[in-house]
């Protein structure tokens, strides 16, 4: 079996679910948690994707 590198942790993939927006919108705490995370850990991912 070869092993292979990720170039990103897992967390850097992570998928945000919620049961409907209002819920969402509702829960400022968690809402405020998954801009953050996409901010400091989903951005980098994705830009250097993009380059």
């Amino acid at each position: 079996m070869v092993e292979t590198k990720q170039r990103f942790p897992a967390e850097a993939n992570k998928v945000y679910t919620y049961a409907d927006a209002e819920t969402l919108l509702n829960n400022t705490a968690d809402l405020a948690k998954f801009v953050d995370h996409h901010k400091t850990v989903q951005v980098p991912r994705l830009s250097e994707l993009d380059d």
